[in-house]
């Protein structure tokens, strides 16, 4: 199930978000994020979340178990629905448009 939640802007957000995730989800002595799907605007944002994860359970001395995925929002779609047949590689995704530009 999908949640959302406000960190407030008196703080910065992923520092703000790693303790939020480190302190919700301890589990019998290990901080277990396998069914978390993580959503940031960018692939760097996902990197530094995932190192304050890591320096945030090191400090607490618990193990953990990393979330399933951390995407980028141009990825959520994805996460979100399963199309009915395999999606188009980069190149042939660009061959398409491409073809579909030049008949317009």
């Amino acid at each position: 199930m999908a949640e959302r939640r406000f960190l407030g802007w008196d703080q910065p957000l992923l520092p703000a978000a790693a303790q939020l995730l480190l302190a919700e989800h301890i589990q019998d002595g290990v901080i277990d994020l396998r069914e978390v799907v993580l959503v940031l605007p960018g692939s760097r944002a996902g990197r530094r979340l995932m190192e304050l994860l890591v320096l945030g359970s090191e400090e607490r001395r618990l193990p953990l178990l990393p979330p399933r995925r951390i995407l980028t929002v141009g990825a959520l779609p994805e996460e979100l629905y399963r199309p009915p047949r395999p999606l188009a590689t980069g190149a042939l995704a660009r061959r398409c448009w491409a073809e579909a530009l030049e008949k317009a």
